[in-house]
């Protein structure tokens, strides 16, 4: 709980400098990482392990869009990071 805090206020508090693209890709990863790791909870995997599989749909997902950009960039790959750890915690924590 306290890390979902502690990114919400570190967004919140830099909003005006993040630009739109990276909250895309904060967007993007954390419903990609939440979405597989309800379905796998679904399927009676366990919620350590639906949560890595969750993390680990995300990352690919966003690495392989950036392997296709003209230009990779590492930020977006840490917004989707970001995205893919803490989104997830909220559907956990309810």
């Amino acid at each position: 709980m306290k890390a979902i805090l502690i990114s919400m206020l570190m967004l919140s508090s830099t909003a005006q400098a993040v630009e739109l693209d990276k909250k895309k890709h904060f967007a993007a990863a954390g419903a990609i990482s939440a979405a597989t790791y309800l379905a796998m909870r679904q399927q009676g995997i366990s919620r350590g392990r639906a949560y890595g599989g969750g993390i680990a749909a995300a990352m690919l997902v966003g690495v392989l869009k950036e392997i296709i950009d003209p230009k990779f960039d590492w930020k977006d790959v840490g917004y989707d990071a970001l995205g893919a750890v803490t989104v997830p915690l909220l559907v956990i924590s309810w």
